[in-house]
């Protein structure tokens, strides 16, 4: 149920905030007379404030319990899409979108991924991928309530469209679905079916304390960190740049627009399908192997891309791209829970939403200066090539948190950010 709360709540929420947002542009340009670099600031000023409010909402869910944080970032989103719908010049409209960013940082991604690490531990990477799906699902059920919304009643309606489903729906699974940590002693948290031994049933803070992992400024001298940090980075960096970037580039080797955008759809699609896929295939066989799978698949891909000259080369490469399309969003959060532990696992996880956040800004720029520059997209592909490949090797570089555990005890050194001195073995939490 809490998976399923979770899926909804991605579809709601980023549905309406990337999905369905180019529905609004043409009516803003043609109500207020903005000019596109005006308009576009709206988008990008959102997804900049969703960036700054996940370190703050990973240091919130860490202390107080997960589903508040969620509820006050989605009933501001609500709030966000209202207060749009009446604005009637640009900054009560850039308030709206900055409003909604940081809703949207406090209810979608980072706190899903808290929640769902807390709740399993077997069945995490599948249970993520469900989860996530939400994200690109939403984007094509969302732009269809928005296009509905703005044919019937304009784009105010469409905006007041946007808010409903959060109050009627996302609000109540929040508050009555939605927990943070299971109802267990803290040595089961990763989800685990061990029984409650000392009639604990908290989800706060003094159980957080008590989970086994890296504290938040042993994580930032972690190796793992910084080769997940990048891995998220690039992982963004490379995806948005195409993203807004393969239809031109498609359009460019010959194909039609309507062809092009049915091969981005066909993307999207297959892509929103292979995160549980591929969740599946981390907990089946090992969460590194699988994101060494998706970040090659995804740099043969774009080699396979770069070879696209007629309709048959172009379903060669989409049947090679679309499967593990967007599977690491799904995957590196179950990469950190392994490598770093849950005991601060928001903090860091809101650390990680800024390299994120800085992939996703400086993707598509890079590779539309690229293109300035060179008049081709082949050396913006040719480096998310180079990049994946590295990240595809990353993992294996990322020791898990308990082995790091195991290795310190067998050594006689206190375990690291277990409870200290004296630790014993209750205040361990088995990884995968």
């Amino acid at each position: 149920m809490i998976v399923i709360s979770l899926f909804l709540i991605m579809v709601v929420i980023n549905g309406s905030g990337y999905g369905a947002q180019g529905v609004f542009f043409t009516p803003l340009l043609k109500q207020f007379g903005w000019s596109r670099a005006k308009v576009s600031l709206l988008q990008s000023t959102m997804g900049l404030t969703m960036g700054i409010a996940m370190p703050i909402a990973g240091w919130l869910i860490d202390r107080v319990e997960a589903r508040l944080v969620m509820l006050a970032g989605a009933l501001l989103s609500g709030a966000a899409f209202v207060a749009a719908s009446q604005a009637h010049s640009f900054a009560p409209m850039l308030a709206a979108y900055i409003a909604f960013g940081f809703g949207m940082g406090a209810s979608t991604t980072l706190p899903a991924a808290f929640v769902v690490s807390n709740w399993f531990d077997d069945q995490r990477g599948l249970a993520l991928g469900v989860a996530m799906a939400g994200a690109s699902f939403g984007g094509t059920v969302m732009t269809l309530v928005a296009g509905y919304a703005l044919a019937w009643g304009g784009w105010r309606v469409g905006y007041l469209a946007m808010a409903v489903p959060i109050f009627l729906l996302v609000a109540p699974l929040i508050l009555l679905v939605v927990k943070g940590r299971p109802p267990q002693h803290p040595h089961s948290a990763g989800g685990s079916t061990d029984q409650v031994t000392s009639g604990a049933q908290t989800h706060g803070p003094e159980q957080a304390a008590e989970l086994a992992g890296f504290e938040l400024n042993e994580a930032l001298r972690s190796r793992s960190f910084w080769l997940i940090s990048f891995s998220f980075f690039v992982f963004a960096f490379s995806a948005t740049g195409a993203v807004v970037h393969l239809i031109p580039f498609l359009i460019g080797r010959g194909f039609a627009p309507t062809r092009a955008a049915v091969a981005m759809s066909v993307l999207l699609a297959v892509g929103a399908a292979g995160k549980p896929v591929f969740g599946w295939f981390a907990d089946r066989f090992s969460i590194r192997l699988g994101l060494f799978v998706v970040f090659a698949g995804l740099a043969a891909g774009y080699v396979m891309m770069l070879r696209v000259v007629d309709l048959r080369t172009l379903m060669i490469a989409l049947a090679v791209l679309s499967p593990v399309w967007g599977a690491a969003l799904a995957l590196l959060p179950v990469l950190l829970a392994d490598a770093c532990g849950l005991r601060r696992y928001g903090s860091i996880s809101g650390i990680l939403g800024i390299f994120s956040t800085l992939g996703t800004a400086g993707g598509p720029v890079v590779a539309g200066a690229v293109f300035d520059a060179t008049h081709s997209y082949t050396p913006a592909f040719e480096l998310y090539i180079v990049l994946l490949a590295l990240c595809a090797l990353m993992p294996f570089a990322c020791p898990s948190y308990s082995r790091i555990q195991a290795a310190a005890k067998a050594g006689g050194a206190t375990p690291v950010a277990a409870g200290g001195a004296g630790a014993g073995p209750d205040t361990q939490v088995r990884l995968g």
